[in-house]
């Protein structure tokens, strides 16, 4: 699905649709200031827009990670970015190699959308989940039933402390204590 946001060039060819837009919009427009956020999987960057302006909004700061499958894709996402005079910093690696980069308990928000299999995304959720403060979001996209792999792993490791946005495919839950095993 290509989305217009009425900014010239700026395009991106997303899978979101307005309620998931709607949904991230609501939970980083509720991030505290000086914020530090990070995104998995990030293509062109149509919901690391929504998350960097609330984060800026903040006075944080977005990391993104993507290996980014061709430079054409990552120049598209770089271009986005510069269009709509966002600052995000994007990490070119896989996401359980960036996770090592990060501290422990110093990340406000997580959002999940990248390797949509089961061994993917409960990696993401292990490698990741320690990174959030005692009060961070672990968020992602795609809890369907067409991505099992992503409802698998999401079920798996947060069990009934998982939500997911009515008519949406965001999920979302709060670092109250350590999920699952690790």
């Amino acid at each position: 699905m290509i989305t217009d946001l009425g900014i010239k060039g700026v395009t991106f060819n997303a899978f979101q649709n307005e309620k998931d837009t709607n949904a991230l919009n609501k939970l980083t427009g509720t991030l505290s200031p000086g914020c530090v956020a990070i995104e998995i999987g990030t293509r062109e960057g149509y919901s690391a827009s929504i998350t960097a302006r609330n984060v800026e909004k903040a006075g944080g700061c977005l990391y993104v990670v993507d290996p980014w499958e061709t430079l054409d894709v990552f120049r598209k996402f770089r271009d986005n970015m510069k269009l709509m005079n966002l600052t995000v910093y994007p990490l070119v690696m896989k996401s359980v190699d960036a996770a090592r980069i990060f501290k422990d308990g110093v990340l406000d928000f997580i959002f999940i959308d990248g390797d949509h299999t089961y061994d993917c995304v409960k990696d993401d959720i292990t490698s990741w989940l320690p990174k959030l403060k005692p009060s961070g979001i672990m968020a992602g996209h795609d809890y369907k039933p067409n991505a099992k792999g992503v409802m698998e792993a999401v079920d798996e490791m947060f069990g009934d402390d998982v939500t997911v946005f009515p008519d949406t495919w965001i999920w979302y839950g709060y670092k109250r204590y350590q999920w699952g095993q690790f």
